[in-house]
């Protein structure tokens, strides 16, 4: 088990001259992991943790069921294999593998909060749940949870996202995007040959090139597949999306009543973790783990990295081993809060105080919201800073952070729809015009 700074290394070094594939293997004899009520490890059981598995490398698991968690698994073959296990499998980075990013033969283990991309297979670029004998632990499938993960730009002839070939499972709060199969025919995000119950809710469904849902021709059971986003209200565009009994000689229907439209995001903000001592390297890795989390919102670019352009101006200046400002670290740990207001010309800000309850996610603008006590923090703060500000002849100023990062210069004020904002100058680069993001406004280290 590692840390944030201090990675793990599971590693190849003859790949790809050696097409074997090292295998990190749980037995019956391993000690099952246990978690809290938030699936989070608590210390007894196996675990793998904070490491890098690449270039071949793979975590068979057979009867038995570690945790698996906060680990970047890319470049295999083979990546996780679960049987017989009711492991959790939560906050990984799984990509860029030769198959698919999870392998499901039976039991009941959780897939939450993972990020599984560009992985190519047969079935089921993103998650494929079997059902072959292949398994070394016979046994059935016990309600398999798949749920908070993005599972985005994967291939496969069936299932690009996924693929459910045995059930039952509860798919739930994912991000299936971008998805494609070059089958031509079959073509989908989710791909069911199994008849079993499949509970397929509250995701964000779009962009799969044929079909976002697809049910194979002997499927004889109805989905549930309410309460999704489609990126449309369209009824008929939503059915077009679907294969089922409306469209092939098969008796299974997909029922997508209450579709929730247009997809809308919550992102709840990250505790502020002590930076100080680091290296620039460790800083550079935590940033681009902290991005990809919600890296669908497409605000930094697919191979971000803060040690190239736009990011190398901020994050190149960096001093290895120095201690930091605690409201810097705020922001380090939370790039998608883009904007805040202060009183002063570096960061003091009224969301490291008063925390920001979280940030909501819709068609492309993004809503910072206070409530309860983060809004009664808020307006104190507030109330306390205009006398400061109006005591030393300043104002209260709203600047960006994170942005430069991202490679936004600028963002824009609708004077029409914000209350209680008036021009502090009648000027042409007034606050209500824009704002501009500064790439030395953090100001690292002391």
């Amino acid at each position: 088990m590692g840390s944030p700074f201090k990675i793990i290394r599971f590693i190849n070094n003859n790949y790809p001259n050696d097409s074997d594939v090292s295998s990190i293997i749980f037995e019956s004899t391993s000690i099952d992991a246990y978690a809290d009520n938030l699936n989070n490890y608590i210390t007894v059981g196996s675990v793998i943790s904070f490491a890098e598995l690449s270039r071949n490398v793979s975590i068979q698991i057979d009867k038995s069921s570690p945790y698996i968690g906060d680990n970047w698994i890319h470049f295999n073959k083979d990546t996780i294999l679960l049987c017989g296990s009711s492991s959790i499998i939560k906050n990984n980075i799984i990509e860029d593998n030769s198959g698919s990013g999870i392998v499901i033969y039976n039991q009941a283990p959780k897939i939450i909060k993972n990020i599984l991309r560009r992985n190519k297979s047969i079935n089921g670029g993103g998650i494929f749940v079997s059902n072959s004998n292949s398994c070394i632990t016979s046994g059935s499938i016990n309600n398999i949870l798949i749920d908070g993960n993005i599972i985005d730009n994967n291939m496969a002839e069936n299932g690009a996202g996924i693929a459910l070939f045995n059930g039952p499972a509860t798919i739930k709060y994912n991000n299936i995007i971008n998805n494609k199969s070059h089958t031509p025919d079959k073509r989908a995000a989710i791909f069911i040959d199994g008849n079993s119950t499949y509970s397929i809710t509250n995701n964000n469904i779009w962009d799969s090139s044929l079909y976002e849902i697809y049910l194979n021709n002997n499927v004889s059971e109805n989905v549930d597949a309410s309460n999704n986003y489609w990126y449309t209200n369209d009824s008929t565009i939503i059915a077009e999306r679907i294969r089922d009994k409306n469209d092939a000689s098969i008796s299974g229907f997909v029922d997508f009543s209450e579709w929730l439209g247009y997809y809308e995001q919550h992102i709840k903000t990250s505790p502020r973790i002590s930076l100080n001592g680091t290296t620039k390297k460790q800083i550079a890795d935590f940033r681009i783990q902290k991005v990809n989390e919600y890296y669908n919102l497409n605000l930094f670019s697919v191979n971000y990295d803060p040690l190239k352009e736009p990011g190398n101006k901020i994050y190149g200046s960096i001093t290895d081993g120095a201690d930091w400002m605690e409201d810097t670290q705020y922001y380090i740990c939370n790039p998608y809060l883009l904007m805040i207001i202060t009183y002063q010309n570096y960061i003091r800000p009224f969301e490291f105080s008063s925390q920001v309850s979280e940030i909501k996610y819709f068609n492309n603008i993004i809503e910072e919201i206070y409530d309860k006590e983060s809004a009664r923090r808020f307006f104190l703060d507030l109330e306390y800073y205009m006398i400061y500000a109006e005591a030393y002849e300043r104002v209260v100023e709203l600047w960006m952070v994170n942005a430069y990062d991202a490679g936004y210069l600028y963002a824009n004020i609708d004077i029409d729809k914000s209350a209680n904002i008036k021009p502090y100058k009648d000027t042409s680069t007034n606050i209500i015009n824009s704002i501009y993001s500064n790439s030395s406004f953090y100001h690292y280290g002391r």
